[in-house]
């Protein structure tokens, strides 16, 4: 049975006298250790049908109360967040998706100083600081007409999570072109492969790269939908050659 939040039950920040706080944070705040410990609790707390909410976002919502930023991280908008990463997601949620909720929101400067204060795993860092960054990319992403392999280029490298969080966060235009990109276009790969380039022709390198890049673009546009496609559109760009 997964332990219950409780901001009465949060270790002093005094007790670790080499951290350094965040301007953000004020001084007496008693955070970090045990709030990061009780934060990746939280999806054991729903695998174990507890669903602490009411007492979960009362916790958060003292830490944000004491830093300033709640008028940022409203308390209903964290609930709703949660209930949606879950409806789509699933139950089985890691801790990392939960913090980049709670946290990616947050102005520039207060996420990098309260990730630094939360010594957070570098899979966690790397979640949270991914999901604020696709959030500023939402404006190319809602770009009426975007193409699909326009969408693959903008969110390829990001991590699942990260863009599960960013989904989550965003309008229903930009979400959907997330959800696309997770469920569809990450997977699509051309049925050639640089063996195959090298069998019709083509010298190893550069140029077996550029060619892998232009159908697997194809295919994600839909220009392309078979081997034999495939073929004749590396023929066809050998002969422009």
């Amino acid at each position: 049975r997964a332990e219950c939040f409780s901001p009465f039950k949060i270790q002093s920040a005094s007790h670790h006298p080499k951290s350094k706080m965040p301007r953000a944070i004020p001084s007496a705040l008693p955070l970090q250790t045990n709030l990061v410990n009780q934060l990746r609790q939280f999806p054991q707390a729903f695998a174990d049908k507890i669903r602490p909410y009411t007492l979960f976002l009362s916790y958060f919502q003292f830490l944000l109360s004491l830093t300033g930023l709640n008028e940022n991280c409203p308390r209903a908008d964290l609930a709703a967040r949660f209930d949606t990463a879950r409806r789509r997601y699933g139950d089985s949620l890691p801790s990392d998706l939960y913090l980049a909720l709670l946290l990616c929101q947050l102005p520039a400067t207060a996420l990098e100083e309260t990730v630094g204060y939360l010594h957070l795993t570098g899979t966690e860092q790397t979640t949270i600081t991914q999901a604020a960054a696709v959030q500023d990319r939402v404006e190319e992403l809602a770009t009426p007409g975007l193409s699909p392999s326009r969408v693959y280029d903008i969110l390829h490298g990001y991590q699942p999570a990260a863009l599960m969080a960013a989904s989550v966060c965003a309008d229903t235009a930009v979400a959907e072109q997330v959800e696309l990109y997770l469920n569809v276009l990450r997977h699509v790969k051309p049925a050639l492969s640089g063996e195959d380039l090298k069998q019709m022709g083509i010298a190893e390198g550069r140029a077996i790269k550029k060619i892998l890049v232009s159908l697997r673009e194809a295919r994600l546009d839909g220009t392309v939908n078979s081997k034999a496609d495939e073929e004749a559109l590396v023929n066809g760009l050998l002969e422009m050659k």
